[in-house]
């Protein structure tokens, strides 16, 4: 994953449903997945961000309970909000008023975030964390399709920020 460049992490990534191997020991061919060398198998995007995090004992994972609970609520909105609003707009909408409601959708999130980030320079405080990683992967790709990005002073911002200080984002931005 995008965020294991910020954790020091090399994995062997492999597409889920090209690997016989992998089809075998992930069944419902759900990806992402994950199985370490010691046999352990996981599956779903938060849980692996959250295991892969304590795994490397990063700071990326947050220090405190709160701050724990955090990176998983703004993990959580990306996927099932703005995420699942922006691929709705992108890819399933089958009308244009479908299309403008499920874009309506992502600016209405974005707006929450961009008004979020006035406040703080990344999502759960002054550090980055890993769903900031995540984050920061999924607007920059939303706001780029939609022509969006100057709309949000705050999320350019800390795109920005992001961009100094995690190497996947920075290698995300040259790509």
């Amino acid at each position: 994953p995008l965020f294991c460049q910020d954790l020091g992490l090399d994995l062997d990534i492999k597409d889920i449903k090209e690997d016989p191997e992998t089809v075998k020991d992930f069944p419902l061919s759900k990806g992402p997945a994950l199985k370490m060398a010691s046999g352990f198998k996981l599956t779903e995007t938060i849980a692996i961000v959250q295991y892969l995090t304590a795994f490397a004992n990063s700071k990326l994972s947050g220090s405190s309970i709160e701050e724990k609970a955090f990176i998983a609520l703004w993990c959580s909105f990306i996927i099932s909000d703005v995420s699942t609003s922006g691929y709705a707009y992108l890819f399933h909408s089958k009308t244009e008023e479908d299309k403008k409601s499920n874009l309506d959708k992502f600016v209405f999130y974005a707006n929450y975030m961009d008004q979020h980030l006035k406040e703080t320079n990344f999502l759960t405080g002054e550090e980055y964390r890993s769903c900031d990683v995540f984050a920061a992967h999924n607007m920059k790709y939303f706001l780029g399709v939609t022509g969006l990005t100057a709309k949000y002073e705050n999320i350019s911002r800390w795109l920005n920020e992001m961009k100094e200080v995690s190497p996947a984002i920075k290698n995300l931005a040259t790509a």
